[in-house]
């Protein structure tokens, strides 16, 4: 298969993930918006094991949103041919390599567009 032809596949794979990641993301918005309160009211360990959970649900979402898009890009890449010539296969490589890092990024922005206090928890606080 030509190498611009896999970059294609790679690439229109990786932008038919876009909504089901825009969804999934909202969907975890409801608990990310009871954080804040959560953190500042929780005095026992019971209180402080609900934000403990919330977060470690959002946590496995986001963990199976990342797994997500290197398992749907190895799929893709499985239509290279073994015998393609090295210069080829380097070339796939690089160009796939960038297709992933943009969706990666995508998933980082809508992360913090979508979850802002899950993500300052995360990734600290943001720039202001």
């Amino acid at each position: 298969m030509p190498v611009p032809e896999i970059v294609r596949l790679v690439s229109r794979e990786l932008t038919a993930l876009k909504p089901s990641i825009e969804e999934r993301l909202t969907a975890l918005a409801k608990k990310d918006a009871l954080l804040p309160q959560s953190l500042e009211t929780a005095r026992t360990d019971a209180e402080k094991s609900f934000v403990i959970r919330a977060v470690s649900a959002i946590d496995r979402e986001v963990g199976i949103l990342e797994l997500t898009i290197v398992l749907t890009t190895s799929r893709v890449l499985g239509f290279m041919v073994s015998g393609d010539d090295k210069e080829s296969a380097e070339r796939i490589k690089k160009s796939v390599e960038k297709e992933t890092e943009s969706m990666r990024e995508f998933l980082k922005e809508r992360i913090t567009a979508t979850l802002p206090h899950y993500s300052e928890i995360r990734y600290g606080p943001g720039p202001r």
